[in-house]
């Protein structure tokens, strides 16, 4: 029997760097036509993948599957080879004519491609792809923490990129986007959907980055929001940001979805008042921000083989954040809580600072509603002015 190895040689060219003008059709029909050969082959002409530790796996037929890189268009999949001693472990891709180790398709030999990169080819979907649903959910998912959906194809989303490795990505819905393909409602301004920084790249300040990232891509928005709830770890990121940045803290809310007025709260007026998740303390584990029922009860299913999973409460898409463990701190605590075993004096002067705090916020709120136009006077006029940047 002939043993052709498909060794995992260091190469000089990886998947993202080569298929940047490679579309679904040809890559489609690619995949259709190694797999019609590996069909009509024999066992004496069997191809064989190294992996890195050694282990060599056949690649057959029953050894191979598609996987469907974006929810709505089942056209857009490729071919994976899958371990023998478990179906659900993707050990390899074929593109480009080739096979190419999960740990190669995330990399690229392109210097200029570093940290935050808009995901626009197909090779960089794909990135987008295997980092959501294979690394996050099959190799590096903790308990508790919410199962992210797929993204659809015309999402807006960055990947960073550290050493020529993809280490993380973030999302955003779009302002005018529809909040799922069952309603007619648009989100009113640009959303931080989710976020993810691999396990070894973590409390590296990455998590900082995407949100400063995030801001200065839509500075020409009056407002940004990120969805409600969201987490202790990633206040602890607004917390570290937003002081440096005070045209800023005007214009980043926590938002339900579509986002109007009615539905938004000022985060740095949050922070100020204590009444969110301690920024000061330390935990363990992955924070994520997310709707409660979204695929959670699904657990590391074949999900990322067989296809889509509707969101849960589709019309309420809270983002999935996974950020450092260490920046992980809890659940919110009432005040009474906060204030227990304090004198009644201490208590008051608390009360004091914050009352004063809201003072100060609505003031800062009033005025810029009235600048923005979206506060009426007398019902007679509105004043339009054109919003601060939130950039410098």
């Amino acid at each position: 029997m002939e043993i052709v190895p498909t060794l995992t040689e260091r190469v000089t060219s990886y998947p993202v760097d080569i298929l940047t003008n490679r579309d679904w059709d040809a890559l489609k029909q690619s995949s259709e036509a190694y797999l019609s050969r590996l069909s009509e082959g024999d066992e004496e002409s069997i191809e064989w993948f190294c992996l890195t530790n050694g282990e060599q796996l056949p690649v057959t037929p029953s050894a191979v599957t598609f996987l469907h890189v974006h929810k709505e268009v089942s056209e857009h999949r490729i071919l994976a080879l899958l371990h023998r001693q478990d179906n659900q472990a993707v050990v390899a891709l074929y593109l480009g004519g080739r096979w190419w180790s999960l740990a190669d398709t995330l990399r690229t030999s392109n210097s200029a491609r570093r940290e935050l990169v808009q995901v626009q080819s197909v090779a960089e979907q794909i990135v987008l792809y295997l980092l959501n649903r294979i690394i996050y959910r099959k190799r590096e998912f903790l308990p508790g923490n919410p199962l992210f959906l797929h993204h659809s194809a015309n999402q807006f989303a960055k990947v960073f990129w550290k050493d020529g490795e993809a280490v993380g990505f973030y999302t955003v819905q779009q302002k005018g986007s529809l909040c799922t393909d069952h309603t007619s409602q648009c989100y009113q301004l640009p959303v931080l959907d989710t976020v993810f920084v691999r396990r070894t790249h973590q409390r590296q300040g990455i998590a900082l980055k995407i949100l400063q990232d995030f801001c200065c891509t839509f500075c020409e928005d009056e407002a940004v929001g990120i969805s409600r709830p969201i987490s202790a770890a990633m206040y602890k990121v607004c917390s570290k940001y937003l002081p440096s940045r005070p045209r800023d803290q005007d214009c980043l809310w926590e938002v339900e979805a579509p986002g109007d007025w009615s539905q938004r709260v000022n985060v740095w007026l949050q922070i100020q008042m204590g009444d969110v998740p301690s920024v000061n303390s330390a935990g363990g584990g992955n924070s994520s921000l997310h709707s409660p029922g979204e695929e959670r009860s699904q657990g590391s299913t074949d999900g990322d083989i067989i296809g889509q999973s509707p969101r849960a409460n589709a019309c309420d898409p809270h983002p999935e954040v996974i950020l450092e463990p260490s920046e992980a701190i809890g659940g919110l605590a009432s005040d009474s809580q906060a204030l227990t075993g304090q004198s009644s004096g201490e208590s008051n002067m608390i009360e004091g600072k914050k009352e004063e705090a809201r003072s100060e916020a609505d003031t800062a709120t009033g005025r810029r509603r009235r600048d923005t136009g979206l506060l009426e006077a007398s019902n007679l006029k509105q004043v339009k002015l054109t919003a601060p940047p939130l950039c410098d």
